[in-house]
């Protein structure tokens, strides 16, 4: 049994080097040598390339890659006429969430099959813009006379195949690495070298800690020795910008800053503009229109309450959270979450011994 699994990676080191072999057929048998190795991380990897990544924050960065936006104008007498989009003109809340960075969360099937197609066709790939409807939106709401009716990433293949490249070479040496923690022998190698090799082949990083155990003493930032557990203690740090003490009791961190009242204001008249899309029922709509004046108010305070800008956030939210799931929501929600991390919360956490 250990001689057919040491003969699967002879195999990937075989197959690896041979273009005629396809990603999505070394990745299956990737796949299996997960299995069989029982290698936590090399069978996530291999299932998100085979299947896609299903969100933004989990795709790696080789995956991320930089195109130019085209959009397409409708005249007032049917005639089309194709734009280059400056992104830097487009006001900050549509930015948030377009830009010419794209996340390329397609399958490696799906990718292979997109660069094939364009190859055909010659021409360039041409993907839709995530969030591009809520730009669409925005300009037919305030343009008459033009009516944009789609938005792309334009994308030379040459870029797509560098991407399936930069996979096969981390394959090739995820192999390599694999080979020297194992030797030449006929063993199996273990979860922890299978893993060890990948993240030595691919960088595996993430944007957020979670702490699941925190320990106090007295004295410096965790010493060595006996320490005290705190019970039941969770705590979760991202997006973290200065000092951190973690395992502290009894700890008070205030964070003051301006309350940029303008944000406040655009974030309030992006909700108006967009809560038609929302399909609210008038008991809804009236509750957001109700929440939307009430931030509005607190953005017109001198000086301003950070307590009843928080309040009116949250109701604002709480609301936004009642509507289907759509672009148009994603984006008030993600500027409404911005906001909220930048106003702060002044919070007292007394942990128990």
């Amino acid at each position: 049994m250990a001689h057919q699994e040491f003969d699967l990676l002879a195999k990937l080191e075989h197959d690896v080097l041979d273009e005629a072999v396809s990603l999505a057929t070394l990745l299956r048998t990737v796949l299996i040598l997960a299995g069989q190795t029982r290698a936590p991380q090399l069978r996530a990897w291999a299932t998100s390339e085979l299947r896609g990544y299903p969100s933004r924050d989990s795709i790696p960065e080789y995956r991320v890659i930089v195109a130019p936006i085209l959009w397409d104008v409708q005249g007032p007498y049917g005639q089309l006429q194709k734009r280059l989009l400056n992104v830097q003109e487009l006001p900050e809340f549509i930015r948030k969430v377009i830009n010419e960075e794209v996340p390329l969360n397609q399958s490696i099937d799906e990718l292979e099959a997109i660069v094939s197609r364009s190859d055909a066709q010659g021409r360039s790939v041409e993907l839709a813009v995530f969030g591009g409807d809520v730009f669409m939106r925005f300009w037919n709401q305030n343009q008459r006379g033009e009516r944009a009716i789609r938005m792309c990433w334009s994308i030379d293949p040459g870029v797509i195949r560098g991407v399936l490249g930069q996979v096969r070479t981390a394959l090739t040496e995820f192999v390599v690495e694999l080979r020297v923690e194992i030797g030449e022998g006929d063993e199996l190698p273990s979860a922890e070298q299978t893993d060890e090799a990948l993240r030595s082949a691919i960088s595996i990083t993430g944007s957020t800690v979670t702490i699941l155990h925190a320990t106090t003493k007295e004295g410096d930032i965790m010493p060595d020795g006996p320490r005290t557990t705190i019970r039941d203690n969770k705590i979760r740090i991202s997006d973290v910008k200065g000092n951190v003490v973690a395992g502290g009791a009894h700890v008070t961190q205030t964070t003051v800053d301006a309350v940029d009242v303008d944000k406040i204001r655009e974030f309030a008249a992006l909700v108006s503009q967009i809560a038609p899309t929302f399909g609210f029922g008038p008991d809804d709509m009236a509750e957001l229109d109700s929440e939307t004046g009430e931030l509005q108010a607190a953005a017109s305070d001198t000086p301003v309450d950070r307590g009843r800008v928080r309040r009116a956030l949250s109701g604002v939210l709480k609301v936004l959270g009642r509507a289907g799931a759509s672009a148009a929501k994603n984006v008030a929600v993600t500027m409404g979450d911005d906001l909220v991390r930048e106003i702060g919360q002044d919070i007292i956490h007394q942990l128990p011994h």
